[in-house]
């Protein structure tokens, strides 16, 4: 393919070009030159094989800053091509066919919204087959192994299901009703809350208080549930007295029905009375 050489018209249209001017002079019948579709082309070849430039869903960035080194054209360098534009471009039919097809061929990613859902629907698919739910941790990343698919590979799953929560007032109705019947857990906390009251709950019908020592790790065994297994309860208690004035009026109540002591002193001393009331044997010495 030639090296296009870049008009003054070219280096305006390229640099940083506002995707809603763009718009209105398509909508307008505004068609781009085949010289800029020849240079978008280039770019958009070089890039596809250059993982590094490529974005965390593997396509190339709605804005991007031709890297200064090859294969990259010299006079191209630190450019910063309007990779949004173009696509609206292709999406208003102002491509040259050649130029599409040129690009389909190398499966260039057109809608990039489509296919950044397409690629978390996936991964969220597979997690769920190997784990049974889709509360992704945050710091989790798409292994590089078997049985995931190799364009997945590395891919930041729990920083993408976040992203998904925070737009949940702008997905489309089907898109959530989509989540909502694989299980999508919206609100992680919330997950992370019924862990620890059903902790608690569970400690509380074995030991008949809720004064759970510092130190206590929940037993991998039943009768904990499976789920509250190697949890620090101990730690969890404290931290649940500590931010007790930013707890939720219905967790708290959680707790209280359950006779949950939000003082640490009290309830080791309510706890050494009913030992000693219902153990003759203990016996407290004062010094």
């Amino acid at each position: 393919m030639p090296r296009p050489r870049l008009s003054k018209a070219s280096i305006g249209y390229l640099l940083n070009a506002p995707l809603a001017t763009t718009k209105t002079k398509c909508d307008g019948g505004y068609t781009m030159s085949m010289e800029t579709q020849l240079l978008f082309s280039r770019v958009a070849h070089i890039v596809q094989h250059d993982k590094d430039a490529l974005n965390r869903y593997n396509i190339v960035p709605c804005k991007f800053k031709v890297p200064h080194r090859e294969p990259y054209p010299p006079h191209l360098r630190g450019f910063t091509l309007n990779f949004g534009a173009f696509r609206h471009a292709h999406k208003r039919q102002r491509l040259d066919p050649d130029i599409v097809a040129s690009l389909n061929a190398i499966g260039f990613v057109w809608d990039a919204a489509q296919h950044k859902w397409d690629v978390q629907l996936q991964c969220l698919r597979l997690y769920k087959d190997q784990f049974g739910h889709t509360n992704v941790p945050r710091a989790f990343d798409i292994p590089s192994k078997y049985p995931w698919p190799t364009h997945l590979w590395g891919l930041p799953l729990g920083v993408m299901v976040n992203d998904v929560r925070k737009a949940m007032q702008s997905l489309a109705p089907n898109k959530i009703a989509l989540l909502d019947g694989m299980g999508f857990v919206w609100n992680a906390h919330d997950v992370i809350w019924a862990k620890q009251l059903q902790a608690v709950t569970t400690f509380a019908s074995l030991h008949g208080h809720t004064n759970v020592p510092r130190m206590f790790v929940v037993p991998a065994s039943a009768p904990w549930p499976e789920d509250t297994w190697s949890m620090k309860l101990g730690f969890v208690v404290h931290n649940l007295r500590t931010k007790a004035g930013g707890l939720a009026p219905e967790r708290k109540m959680h707790l209280d029905k359950l006779g949950f002591h939000w003082d640490a002193r009290c309830s080791t001393h309510s706890t050494i009375h009913s030992s000693t009331s219902t153990n003759p044997s203990f016996e407290i010495v004062e010094v």
